[in-house]
């Protein structure tokens, strides 16, 4: 049999194999898809929620696009099929394992940057303090990815106008 070091990384490079087969699956099936994809690798996977999404200009295949509720809907389907993402149930919600967001971000690490800002930058779209009150139950329900976003910040080194607008939307 295998040492206990060799099956640590056969299965662990297995499992990346796999899902790196499907992450070109789903690129080539569905572009928003993908896009959505690897934005949500930088947001706090255990809650994502699906509206983040909807009505934001992404970039998506080098061409800007205005991402409706339903081609929003549609793309977390298909990643919904690969096992890539999983429902949260009576939410309009996804979560993502943290080995996914992982491998994508590994895989990613030339392009870390662009994803990480579009993850800040639909963060930031839905957490928009201003001192009304009454927009507090929606920064209150997007909190735990304004705090992903700011920790995600300073582990990569990232300073930006979005990151000091969340920070400064999170302390008001």
């Amino acid at each position: 049999g295998l040492s206990e070091s060799h099956k640590q990384l056969y299965y662990r490079e297995t499992v990346a194999t796999t899902w790196e087969v499907s992450f070109r699956s789903v690129k080539e099936k569905d572009s928003l898809a993908d896009t959505i994809l690897r934005i949500s690798a930088f947001l706090d996977g255990k809650l994502i929620q699906k509206e983040l999404f909807y009505g934001a200009n992404l970039m998506v295949r080098g061409s800007q696009v205005l991402a409706t509720e339903w081609e929003v809907n549609k793309a977390f389907g298909t990643l919904m099929a690969y096992s890539l993402v999983h429902p949260l149930m009576g939410k309009q919600s996804v979560d993502m394992h943290l080995l996914i967001q992982t491998v994508i971000r590994d895989f990613e690490s030339s392009e870390q940057l662009q994803w990480f800002t579009a993850s800040a930058q639909l963060v930031l779209r839905r957490f928009p303090w201003g001192g009304d009150l009454d927009n507090m139950k929606d920064c209150i329900k997007y909190l735990s990815q304004a705090q992903n976003s700011a920790t995600l910040a300073e582990e990569l080194q990232i300073t930006s106008s979005i990151i000091s607008d969340l920070l400064d939307s999170m302390a008001r």
